[in-house]
């Protein structure tokens, strides 16, 4: 990513910028989010502040173009508090705003805090910002309802292949938040979701919120789209998005082809597949994490844990009664382990098994002349449903 395309890409987000003290869910940070649930948006100039209380000011902000709602008067009055930005004197805001009534004050509250205040910039993709918000307002009726759902997934297909990370970001977001535009989806609307995420490099959030896009359409093409995704080499930042993604495509060929792919595939690659199977659950993937319990390569055994116990954990919640394999090998791995992460892997994975030889197994570790694999057998038996945290 150069340093342009991050500065851009932060602009929109807010993810690196904000205030630690100040955060929020990212899907109420986009675009579309803060469209929908402002009461008004339009674009606004800093005046003066006004302190009203030791933690709570008051700006005045003159008013330029209205893009959604009704707002009378030249300016409006803006309430921040101490943990929200300053707005500098004359500074240029897109301003998403909801009414704010108190007894001795009525004004106005940005949208989600200080996400709701997006400088307004004189050059750079942020200047499309309310073009794209008149669009977005168009769409809807007087609050947050889609009026017009067709015009409105036509937009956000339309922003997903923007050229610009953020504005795909948002997009990727606002159409995966709204299920009810899913389903309408044309040929030609899947095919240039696809292509976004084919086009977008890893390396961005955009590439992670796309993955979720691309399994949202339910293209007969998106599994073996995502599976290819992890071919590159920075694959690694992307995983869990994609084994995500992979997951919520539910596509009953996707565990076999995984399995498959398996066979022939480096280390690297063998950790990604792994990730998916785990994600995925289906009974298939769990014998595949049986076969690499024993890799040579110490983080495909972790990992292969990693996806046993959870396949394990979704195989038996179709059926109680069903048996996972392992155990043999989870025991002889446990007897020669000695990284405190390939201990805690092991007994977690065995937990898994909800087989009552493994669970035997966990009970005699707690008496393990290893204080580590004494410390972990102790808290996965109380916990036995605990994530694996690999240090």
């Amino acid at each position: 990513m150069t340093h342009t395309g991050l500065l851009r890409l932060v602009t929109l987000l807010a993810l690196a910028t904000a205030a630690a003290a100040e955060t929020h869910d990212p899907r109420t940070i986009t675009l579309g989010y803060l469209t929908e649930h402002a009461d008004a948006v339009l674009t606004v100039t800093a005046g003066t502040e006004t302190a009203v209380a030791a933690d709570r000011w008051r700006v005045v902000f003159a008013i330029g173009d209205v893009l959604r709602g009704q707002v009378e008067g030249a300016t409006l009055e803006i309430e921040r508090g101490a943990m929200e930005k300053a707005y500098p004197v004359g500074t240029k805001y897109v301003a998403f705003l909801r009414r704010a009534e108190r007894e001795e004050w009525t004004g106005w509250r940005p949208v989600t805090r200080s996400f709701g205040m997006r400088v307004l910039p004189a050059a750079g993709p942020e200047t499309r910002f309310p073009g794209i918000v008149r669009d977005l307002a168009s769409t809807l009726g007087e609050g947050p309802e889609v009026r017009d759902p067709a015009r409105l997934r036509t937009l956000l297909v339309q922003g997903m292949a923007d050229a610009d990370a953020g504005i795909a970001w948002s997009s990727a977001m606002d159409f995966v938040r709204h299920t009810e535009l899913h389903e309408g989806l044309s040929t030609e609307q899947r095919a240039r979701i696809l292509d976004a995420y084919r086009r977008q490099p890893i390396g961005k959030v955009t590439k992670r919120a796309l993955a979720y896009a691309v399994a949202a359409t339910r293209d007969p093409k998106a599994g073996d789209l995502l599976l290819e995704s992890l071919q590159d080499p920075r694959a690694r930042l992307i995983r869990g998005a994609v084994a995500e993604a992979l997951r919520r495509l539910a596509d009953p060929s996707v565990p076999g082809t995984v399995v498959r792919q398996l066979d022939g595939a480096d280390a690297e690659r063998r950790v990604h597949l792994l990730t998916v199977l785990g994600r995925l659950g289906a009974k298939i993937g769990a014998e595949a994490a049986v076969k690499h319990l024993d890799d040579p390569a110490p983080r495909v055994r972790l990992v292969a844990a990693h996806a046993l116990g959870l396949t394990a954990r979704a195989v038996h919640g179709d059926d109680p009664t069903a048996k996972v394999g392992g155990l043999a090998k989870l025991e002889a791995w446990l007897a020669v382990a000695k990284t405190e992460n390939e201990i805690s892997a092991c007994l977690w994975a065995l937990t898994q098994l909800d087989d009552p030889d493994a669970y035997d197994l966990v009970r005699a570790a707690r008496d393990d002349e290893r204080e580590l694999v004494r410390r972990y057998a102790e808290s996965y038996l109380r916990f036995p449903r605990q994530s694996l945290i690999l240090r």
